[in-house]
């Protein structure tokens, strides 16, 4: 399934990854902040990725800094 248009609510595309897109869009147009930038992306990959890791090793994996670049 499509995630960017499913479902459809009054004409529009609704949903976790529509409202997401949404609201990023909306904040470059305003020239705000987005609630949740790229370093907090780069953080949820880093933790998302030491839990695999984890995961196949068997054991509990450090994450340290999360935002560090």
């Amino acid at each position: 399934p499509d995630a960017l248009v499913a479902p459809i609510v009054h004409g529009r595309p609704v949903g976790f990854a529509a409202e997401s897109i949404r609201h990023f869009a909306r904040a470059i147009i305003d020239g705000t902040s987005p609630l949740v930038d790229g370093l907090d992306g780069l953080a949820a990959t880093r933790l998302v990725l030491a839990m695999e890791e984890s995961a196949q090793r068997g054991e509990p994996v450090a994450v340290g800094d999360l935002w560090a670049i």
